[in-house]
């Protein structure tokens, strides 16, 4: 039995409340909704819709599924996707699953152990993107078009560098959440995938030098200017015919024009992605000797161990081991 609102915790009887209070239920359903960020709630429908249309493809039921059907579709999944993408699948399965008042399947033992399997095979550690940074990224700035479309990526990647935004972040910013000033502008980033809550933060974009083309506070401002944006997204999709549109961009056009800007200047795009921009503000602030508390002030993580995963900065390795020290030899000490 398939049912719709496989993720709504509320969908099970109706509690009594809503028979008596029918107008509560599409508020708490909001505020269940809120309570993920809006990337994980479009991935776990994709993930859902995905387990239903092979559930009817070998003719099994999705919804209790057995066991041994969510194993076989974990196991057949592993064979195209990361280890993180179908631990994400399972848990989706299992959000379903007690959703509407049946046990979570992945907590019966073969299942378990069918994952276990699929983590000790695949491996755990996520695909790392390689930082944008230094001479590679001044040059790829330069490659793009001069174009409206050249001159809103240069001023994307110089944002989304600088700020150290994911690329969800990045897109959600509003010409209201800009606030210029005399050293730059001051972004104020109203929700993040570590502020569920909304607290928001500020984070600085500033003039940095005296070349306009790449100086990320004045081409943000050149590109706002030249598109004529004075309210709403800041970052919009372009026309064929040239006009700016009036939404945002989708996060995952972040990813798309990181990949040309590598590819413009002869690098793989498969190796860039949207991560490249806050990696490379990580690496290139270690490498420069920033601190990695000030570092987490501008790209917002709350755990040092979180953050470290972002440094490429291949020497910061090297001396924390102190690895050279064990070869070494150690001049013998003279006797008075």
């Amino acid at each position: 039995m398939e049912k719709t609102s496989h993720l709504d915790p509320l969908a099970t009887a109706e509690p009594t409340i809503f028979r008596t209070r029918p107008d509560l239920r599409a508020s708490v359903e909001q505020a269940a909704a809120r309570g993920h960020a809006r990337n994980t709630i479009r991935a776990r429908n994709a993930d859902w819709k995905a387990f239903l249309a092979w559930c009817r493809k070998h003719d099994v039921e999705a919804l209790p599924a057995d066991p041994a059907t969510i194993a076989a579709y974990l196991t057949d999944i592993a064979c195209t996707k990361a280890t993180a993408t179908v631990v994400r699948h399972g848990q989706t399965i299992a959000i379903a699953h007690i959703g509407q008042g049946f046990p979570s399947p992945l907590l019966h033992g073969g299942t378990a152990r069918v994952m276990d399997g699929i983590k000790r095979e695949k491996g755990t550690r996520q695909d790392v993107k390689s930082p944008f940074m230094d001479d590679q990224f001044e040059a790829a700035l330069r490659a793009l078009p001069d174009t409206m479309a050249g001159l809103r990526d240069r001023a994307l990647l110089l944002f989304g560098l600088t700020t150290a935004m994911r690329r969800e972040e990045i897109v959600a910013v509003t010409v209201a959440d800009l606030r210029w000033v005399e050293q730059g502008v001051l972004v104020t980033l109203r929700r993040s995938k570590t502020d569920q809550k909304g607290e928001g933060r500020c984070v600085a974009v500033p003039y940095v030098t005296q070349n306009s083309n790449l100086c990320p506070a004045e081409l943000l401002k050149k590109w706002l200017a030249t598109s004529g944006i004075q309210s709403g997204p800041v970052f919009r999709g372009l026309r064929s015919n040239g006009k700016i549109r009036d939404r945002a961009l989708n996060d995952r056009e972040v990813a798309r024009i990181v990949k040309r800007a590598a590819e413009a200047i002869g690098l793989d795009p498969d190796l860039f992605g949207g991560h490249s921009l806050r990696a490379g503000y990580v690496t290139m602030a270690r490498k420069n000797g920033l601190e990695w508390t000030t570092i987490m002030e501008q790209t917002g993580h709350k755990q040092l161990a979180t953050v470290k995963r972002y440094s490429r900065y291949t020497p910061e390795a090297f001396s924390a081991s102190r690895v050279a020290d064990a070869f070494t030899k150690k001049q013998p000490t003279e006797k008075p």
